[in-house]
């Protein structure tokens, strides 16, 4: 899916909103809800998480943001919350795919 087919689908859908979602080292998943305005900055700099509060990622309370970049080809409405639509991401780390980031250790 492309940017544009993403605003399309958000706007045939409803959707104001998306849960930028990773799942932390314990298969817990987090989320970040951003609006739909902010898409392409989900999908280049990422929705950004403090990175010592997220459990088992190696950070420190002076390290790095965890920044959650989009992967549009995840991008699904969420029937029981109308207005929502999630997206599975890519962890990053001062601009790098973070190696404790669990779809970067699987892909690898």
């Amino acid at each position: 899916m492309t940017p544009a087919e993403a605003k399309q689908f958000f706007e045939k859908h409803g959707i104001r909103y998306i849960l930028a979602q990773f799942v932390d080292i314990h298969g817990a998943a987090k989320a970040k809800a951003v609006p739909v305005e902010h898409l392409e900055m989900v999908l280049t700099d990422g929705a950004g998480f403090a990175g010592f509060a997220l459990w088992g990622f190696g950070m420190g309370p002076h390290g790095p943001d965890y920044m959650a970049v989009g992967d549009l080809d995840t991008l699904t409405a969420i029937p029981w919350m109308p207005g929502y639509a999630r997206m599975c991401t890519w962890g990053h780390v001062n601009g790098k795919p973070y190696a404790f980031d669990c779809r970067t250790a699987l892909k690898s």
